[in-house]
């Protein structure tokens, strides 16, 4: 059978002439040009999908960037979230607790380096990312060019600058995902957002008000007393 008669329609040219007349052309086009209808009709569908995916994209209630000079696995990185999910809260009320680790590690190869880094400057740039776990070498990359992180009354090292996330609670919990992932030089940083265009945004505002009360209930955790 052929594609056009799929489309064959009767319709009674004295009766209908300007619907008889629309309908021929109609068909004429398909005829002529079924390929180029075929792709617009999928691009277009691409698109408008895209779109959709893009306005119903709910985001995170928070974001923590994960910087260290070795590879995340996804077990990891989901035992992180775990983590942090027992104090975070419902932000953007979509009636879930979201807390999106972003991995900006090293990787496995010099791809998945690349795009790691590009995340990472992506996120440092739109100022909503506030709390950052890094390495010692993470630590002097960010830092190379001048201080970009906080003090608070929760951190102990580093000046009031760092907390400590070596043998902690948290250690113990990644632990039973992939022991020793957690070294001694990573710890847990708070952005400095003071006084930078990307942090004067409501939504960085607001991302630090947010990650601050987590990071408070977070610190608790840390030591069973």
């Amino acid at each position: 059978m052929k594609i056009k008669k799929l489309f064959k329609i009767n319709i009674d040219e004295q009766k209908h002439p300007k619907l008889y007349k629309a309908y021929k052309w109609v068909e004429n086009q398909w005829y002529h040009n079924k390929p180029g209808i075929l792709c617009t009709a999928f691009f277009g569908f691409v698109i408008i999908f895209g779109l959709a995916q893009c306005v119903s994209k709910v985001e995170p209630d928070y974001k923590i960037l994960l910087c260290a000079n070795k590879y995340l696995t996804s077990d990891v990185r989901s035992s992180v979230e775990i983590y942090f999910k027992q104090f975070a809260e419902d932000i953007n009320g979509d009636g879930e607790i979201t807390v999106h680790v972003m991995d900006c590690t090293k990787g496995s190869d010099n791809d998945q380096y690349n795009a790691n880094m590009t995340t990472l400057m992506s996120e440092l740039q739109m100022g909503e990312s506030i709390l950052i776990i890094a390495d010692e070498y993470y630590y002097k990359y960010l830092t190379q060019n001048g201080n970009i992180f906080d003090t608070d009354e929760n951190f102990d090292e580093k000046d009031s600058m760092a907390l400590k996330l070596y043998g902690t609670e948290f250690d113990k919990f990644i632990d039973l995902t992939l022991d020793g992932f957690v070294t001694e030089d990573m710890m847990l940083y708070k952005r400095l957002t003071d006084g930078t265009d990307s942090g004067s945004s409501k939504k960085a505002l607001a991302a630090k008000e947010n990650s601050e009360a987590l990071l408070e209930k977070f610190k608790e955790s840390l030591y069973v007393k």
